[in-house]
C-alpha cells in the first residue's frame, strides 16, 4: 500500500510537471520558481495565454481552483509564506500588451473568490513597496491582505490597493482606485478613491434586457 501511495504521488508530480510545460511552450506562458517550497497548483480546466508568473522566496503558492480562464495575466511574489488564489470560474481578460498585474509580498494573501471577472490593464497590490517610517524609527506601513469577493467585475485600468475588501457581487468602475473596506454586497463602486455610487445591484455576462436573479441573492 505504502509503496502504491508513492507511486500515486509520483504520478501526480509528473503530471503536474507536464501540464506545466505544455503550458509554457503552447500558451506563450512564462512560470518562473526562484527559492524553495515554492507551489503552483493548477486545477482541472484551467486554461492560460500570454501569462507570466515569478515567485522568489520561500514557501509560496499560486493557487488556481477549476475552470479558471486566465489571458494576459502576470503575477509577482517575493518573499517568505505568499499566497495569492483564484476561486473556480475565475476570468482574467487581458492581453500581453495590457496585462493585469497581481504582486503579492511580505507574507500576505490575495484571495480572489469565485467567479469574479477581471478587464485588462488592472494592477493589484498588497504593499507600498517602500517603508514610511515615524520619527521613533518604526515602520507604519505594513503589507496588508486583499479580499475580493465572488462574482465581483472589476473594469479596466482599476487600481486594487493593499487592504482593500470587496463584497460579492461588487462593480468596480474602469479606472477606479480601490482601498477600502466594502462590507455590502451588491454595490457598484467608481471614483478616485472609489465610493459606493449604486447599491441593489448585480452583474452577469449576458447582455440582455433581463437575467435571472442569482437564486442566494433571494435569500
Amino acid at each position: 500500500m505504502l509503496n502504491f501511495l508513492r507511486r500515486s504521488s509520483f504520478v501526480r508530480h509528473l503530471y503536474r510537471s507536464l501540464e506545466c510545460i505544455f503550458l509554457r511552450i503552447f500558451g506563450n506562458n512564462r512560470f518562473r520558481k526562484i527559492g524553495i517550497n515554492n507551489h503552483i497548483r493548477i486545477s482541472r480546466n484551467v486554461s492560460f495565454k500570454d501569462c507570466r508568473i515569478t515567485i522568489k522566496g520561500s514557501n509560496n503558492a499560486v493557487i488556481f481552483e477549476e475552470s479558471c480562464t486566465l489571458r494576459g495575466l502576470n503575477i509577482f511574489i517575493i518573499g517568505v509564506g505568499n499566497v495569492i488564489s483564484f476561486g473556480k470560474h475565475t476570468v482574467v481578460n487581458a492581453s500581453r500588451v495590457q496585462p493585469t498585474v497581481i504582486n503579492c509580498v511580505g507574507g500576505g494573501r490575495i484571495i480572489i473568490g469565485q467567479g469574479s471577472l477581471f478587464s485588462n490593464n488592472i494592477e493589484i497590490h498588497n504593499t507600498d513597496y517602500h517603508g514610511i517610517y515615524n520619527l521613533n524609527g518604526e515602520r507604519i506601513n505594513p503589507e496588508k491582505d486583499i479580499i475580493i469577493g465572488k462574482s465581483v467585475w472589476v473594469g479596466l485600468g482599476s487600481k486594487i490597493l493593499k487592504g482593500a475588501h470587496l463584497s460579492d457581487y461588487t462593480i468596480v468602475g474602469c479606472g477606479s482606485l480601490v482601498s477600502g473596506y466594502f462590507s455590502d454586497k451588491c454595490v457598484a463602486i467608481a471614483g478616485n478613491p472609489a465610493k459606493v455610487i449604486k447599491s441593489g445591484v448585480f452583474w452577469n455576462h449576458r447582455r440582455e434586457n433581463t437575467c435571472p436573479i442569482p437564486e442566494e441573492l433571494h435569500r
